[in-house]
């Protein structure tokens, strides 16, 4: 059982708890379509059994030892700015294992890798209206205390500290971490927050090669643009992908 951050002013002052559920993101958007849901509100669970990612990829999480909740954001913005919430979120997750003594990168658009390996995922749905955001889930799985039958290429704090936490500590920490980079994203505060985010962009100024259509493609990630799309320099000059428009 989880229970509100109690100083909350944004984020988290509403906690609903499932002990089981297929995902998050789906069943808070149920909660959503009832109306009267406050904004920051947060559902969290301790299984989730069909938990989406990226691309249509499933979170795997073994029950109990991890972090899987979605929030809610009432208002969340213009349609053409979409990815300042990305980036807000991304940051707060950066800030919250940055005080853990892990510092981690951002794997464009929104993996969290530490040491290359993935710690922690977003997945962000928007709801529109117009040309503005009339609400958004964010999912977050954040791999905590689990240690065996990590999928490929993931690890978790417990396995990178060598030692187990709390569960409510963590979530209450990780709240606050992202109410301040919250209180940041609406007090208009987004080129300061693009340039964090970019200082923490995973293979930012490195030379790789990457697929696109399935093809190899070398290159160097320089950023993005205005709308979030990754920005590589190749010997063509430089391109501008998409989400799913590249992989690496």
């Amino acid at each position: 059982m989880y229970t509100p951050l109690e100083e909350s002013i944004h984020l988290g002052g509403k906690v609903i708890f499932l002990p089981r559920t297929a995902s998050t993101n789906s069943e808070l958007q149920k909660f959503a379509q009832g109306g009267n849901l406050a904004n920051g509100t947060v559902l969290i669970t301790d299984e989730q059994y069909a938990g989406r990612g990226q691309a249509g990829n499933q979170w795997m999480s073994q029950s109990g030892v991890n972090l899987t909740f979605s929030i809610y954001l009432s208002d969340a913005g213009e349609v053409n700015a979409q990815f300042q919430l990305n980036i807000f979120i991304t940051l707060g997750i950066l800030d919250f294992l940055k005080k853990s003594g892990l510092p981690a990168k951002v794997k464009w658009p929104n993996d969290i890798l530490i040491h290359g390996k993935k710690i922690c995922g977003i997945l962000i749905e928007n709801s529109i209206g117009g040309n503005r955001i009339t609400h958004s889930i964010v999912g977050i799985g954040l791999n905590v205390n689990q240690q065996s039958d990590l999928p490929q290429g993931a690890t978790s704090m417990a396995q990178l500290t060598g030692s187990a936490l709390s569960l409510q500590k963590s979530f209450h920490d990780l709240l606050r971490s992202l109410e301040s980079r919250y209180v940041q994203w609406k007090s208009g505060k987004t080129s300061p927050l693009k340039e964090e985010w970019l200082s923490s962009l995973y293979l930012k100024g490195e030379p790789h090669i990457f697929t696109v259509a399935g093809k190899p493609l070398p290159g160097t990630i320089s950023g993005i643009d205005e709308t979030g799309r990754l920005t590589v320099v190749t010997q063509d000059g430089t391109q501008v992908f998409g989400f799913k428009e590249i992989t690496f």
